[in-house]
């Protein structure tokens, strides 16, 4: 087994793992803040010692790595296959929301979408980038109306795309002192379009279930009833 690893064995003394992290600047997995101070290739040394060990480590070097990792995802031209471990890895280190709060992290929503832009319709998968909205900033939903608007045509394949965005990015678990900033910003349009569309398009499954993560996040702050028949008879056809 690693070196690195052993040296955080749970039975270590708290007041020895100071000494532990070379520089004072390293995470206990041993990935140092600059990028370039270790090789890229260092994913999976970091991925067993979270599969091992869990999250033994601060909240501020679970929020550095989060930062280094997300930062690794975005490099332009990144090989596909480095890119999904760094996906996975950055995936797994979010998964646990109730860990960090809005307040303790914030990403920038652009990077990931440029990413998104370039590998979405390949072979690649979108790896379960759902777990990113809650970290962008307050912001970020009206940035993303306008740059996805525009795509949104009912007879045009560009809507396809605009609805696959919105489902994939747009923040749904906003405090409510910033609802006005999140999804009042949208709601009524979208499930508006939703209700008034008869023909079963392929995007629909896709903005139902945006519609079905803004519910889970927000649980008492939308009066859903007006739209229950409207989802009984969706499910009754499926």
């Amino acid at each position: 087994m690693c070196k690195d690893v052993l040296l955080f064995l749970p039975y270590l003394p708290k007041q020895r793992a100071p000494d532990l992290i070379q520089g004072g600047c390293e995470p206990p997995c041993g990935c140092q803040a600059p990028c370039g101070c270790r090789e890229l290739n260092s994913g999976p040394l970091e991925e067993r010692y979270i599969r091992l060990y869990g999250r033994k480590f601060s909240k501020e070097d679970h929020v550095l790595f989060i930062k280094l990792l997300y930062e690794l995802v975005s490099i332009p031209k990144l090989e596909i296959s480095m890119m999904q471990g760094f996906a996975r890895l950055l995936i797994n280190l979010l998964k646990k929301k109730e860990l960090l709060s809005r307040d303790d992290l914030e990403l920038p929503w652009r990077p990931l979408y440029d990413m998104v832009e370039k590998i979405l319709y390949s072979k690649t998968e979108h790896l379960g980038l759902n777990s990113f909205p809650k970290y962008f900033p307050a912001d970020a939903t009206a940035e993303m109306l306008e740059e996805w608007r525009p795509l949104m045509c009912p007879f045009d394949v560009t809507m396809q795309k605009a609805i696959t965005y919105f489902e994939i990015f747009l923040p749904t678990s906003l405090p409510p002192e910033l609802h006005h900033k999140g999804f009042k910003l949208w709601f009524d349009e979208l499930i508006g379009l939703w209700v008034s569309v008869q023909n079963l398009p392929q995007w629909e499954g896709q903005l139902v279930n945006l519609f079905a993560r803004l519910a889970t996040d927000n649980i008492g702050y939308i009066d859903w009833d007006p739209y229950v028949p409207k989802f009984l008879e969706l499910i009754i056809l499926l």
